[in-house]
């Protein structure tokens, strides 16, 4: 199945691949995260998210007691932001997590979530 939403970072080489890809008539959503302040302040928008336990790593089976090793190598590098050697999959994370949250996709605890009173017509059109 295709991807819903590719959302690339709209600075540097995305600018580039994103016209390539609308080119090849594949739709890609440009993201601004200037607007949203640095790399540390878009992972304040989003902790809310993560501290109300919405957000779930892959576990290898067959017990599924430990994670996969590519979820472990995310949860490392989350775990040492903003001190990581790199801090792109914290960042892209930040990305996709804020763009669901304001899609009504996903929400933090204390707001409207399934069985609640949800008004979905106000969810923010991106389509």
């Amino acid at each position: 199945k295709p991807p819903d939403l590719i959302l690339i970072e709209a600075k540097a080489n995305g600018l580039s691949l994103i016209q390539d890809l609308r080119r090849a008539n594949i739709m890609a959503t440009p993201f601004n995260p200037d607007k949203l302040g640095d790399k540390t302040n878009r992972v304040r928008l989003v902790t809310p998210i993560l501290e109300g336990g919405r957000v779930w790593m892959p576990a290898a089976g067959p017990k599924f007691t430990t994670l996969r090793p590519y979820a472990d190598e995310f949860v490392e590098a989350a775990a040492m932001f903003p001190n990581a050697k790199s801090r792109d999959l914290v960042d892209t994370m930040t990305q996709a997590l804020w763009r669901l949250q304001v899609s009504g996709w996903v929400w933090a605890k204390g707001d409207d979530g399934p069985g609640e009173k949800q008004d979905f017509s106000q969810r923010e059109a991106f389509y």
